[in-house]
């Protein structure tokens, strides 16, 4: 008996994590501080097309936050307000480094951090500036030798660590991660810091918060429960570890959590299921070697995710982790899925943004950016999967910049979408940002 006591008092408790305390809602990276990824948005059964589309300066791999009928999203050199409703831009200001960082929004503020180190919280009316923070030694994760690149004992930087920390609200505080390796809690209102926590390396995770306690993940291998008032650890996991080429290993898929269950996906190719109060394995899934980068989202007894180089959409029993069946997704996917209903959308790198009906277990619809159609660097093959082939020709650090520029050609998403009035809006790797309904 004292276990559903036990349990009633933790359900309890998210419910009274509110992050509105005032007659405001925050919105934040997959919608609420679980990341639950959930919309009560009425779900686009049917594609129709275009409703805008806008171009930014930078490319824009961040995912959108829309309040109050503005969008906010970052690129690699602005950080943009536009009109939800047309594209339009209200306002734009520059920032230090790219800020590739989700933003939160919450009480006409805007907070969002980028790879300077400088995190900031803007008025959303005007952009003006209330105040900023600095995290000194941001950085990108990096490895002597790091995927198998010559010569062993140089070090190199992992320009597959693409996003930022993105901020989330709960109560008066904000949380994030960063690339010197602590996770930060400052006060909502004057950004001073109220605790830090040190990790073993670079976190750009975006935490979680549920049961007074902040979950995020490291590219030390460990994904951590802190307590979200004190900044105290309460339990760390370790994950799979890869010391020889640093391939297989981090964490860059942030957490969800349901029902007293942490899930989360991991370089090492698995998808984990853990104990949220005890840090305890449920259950592991492996992936054929692929990184899972994007975040899983949840519908009744089902967890779907997106994998990278196995290209694959995933949906699992939640309970035991045992596969139920997998789509072709066609090309990486970084953009971590949402749910509408019975519907889930989710970007890839191919430029689509995919529709998979969860009723029909299949695919609904695939939206097209005008990049991809266009495909100038001809890297896209007739069945729409990418020319691997011809992105990957010439590997070396010298040339990888050209690389980014390939699978950046075809208008890849990496952003995960955010719903408005009857539209899916989302950002693409060569700076635009489309509405689409």
């Amino acid at each position: 008996m004292k276990y559903i006591f036990l349990l009633a008092a933790l359900i309890i408790c998210i419910s009274c994590q509110t992050y509105n305390k005032q007659n405001d809602v925050a919105v934040m990276f997959r919608g609420d501080p679980t990341h639950s990824a959930k919309y009560s948005e009425p779900p686009i059964h049917t594609l129709h097309g275009t409703k805008w589309k806008t171009t930014l300066e930078g490319n824009v791999l961040a995912s959108p936050a829309i309040y109050r009928d503005a969008v906010y999203i970052g690129s690699s050199e602005k950080f943009y307000a536009l009109e939800a409703e047309t594209g339009e831009q209200i306002w734009s200001i520059k920032v230090e480094g790219a800020a590739h960082s989700s933003p939160a929004v919450y009480n006409k503020v805007v907070y969002f951090g980028d790879f300077s180190g400088k995190f900031y919280a803007v008025n959303t009316d005007d952009g003006s500036l209330k105040w900023t923070f600095f995290a000194e030694g941001e950085r990108k994760f990096g490895a002597f030798g790091l995927h198998g690149m010559q010569p062993k004992d140089q070090f190199f930087t992992d320009d597959w660590d693409f996003f930022n920390s993105s901020p989330t609200i709960n109560n008066d505080k904000i949380y994030f991660g960063s690339g010197n390796g602590k996770i930060y809690a400052l006060d909502l209102e004057t950004g001073n810091e109220v605790w830090s926590f040190q990790t073993g390396e670079v976190s750009h995770t975006s935490p979680a918060i549920a049961y007074g306690n902040v979950y995020a993940g490291s590219w030390d291998s460990y994904l951590y429960c802190i307590d979200a008032e004190t900044g105290d650890k309460k339990w760390n996991y370790q994950t799979g570890i890869d010391t020889v080429y640093y391939n297989q290993v981090g964490i860059q898929s942030s957490p969800l959590v349901a029902d007293s269950t942490v899930y989360f996906g991991c370089r090492d190719a698995h998808v984990y299921a853990l104990n949220a109060i005890t840090g305890e394995l449920q259950w592991k899934r492996f992936n054929n070697y692929s990184w899972v980068i994007a975040s899983p989202v949840i519908d009744e007894d089902k967890l779907y995710y997106t994998t990278s180089d196995s290209q694959e959409f995933t949906a699992l029993n939640r309970q035991t982790g045992d596969s139920l069946y997998t789509l072709s997704t066609k090309s990486y996917g970084f953009s971590s899925p949402i749910l509408m209903g019975d519907m889930i959308y989710y970007g890839v790198f191919n430029g689509d943004l995919v529709a998979v009906d969860t009723k029909t277990k299949s695919e609904a619809w695939r939206f097209q950016t005008d990049e991809a159609k266009e495909d100038k660097m001809q890297i896209i093959n007739e069945d729409g999967t990418l020319n691997l082939e011809k992105v990957f020709a010439n590997v070396s650090v010298e040339n990888m910049p050209m690389v980014f520029e390939l699978l950046f050609s075809a208008g890849a998403i990496l952003s995960t979408p955010a719903p408005y009035e009857n539209s899916l809006i989302f950002g693409t790797a060569d700076g635009h940002v489309y509405a689409i309904y």
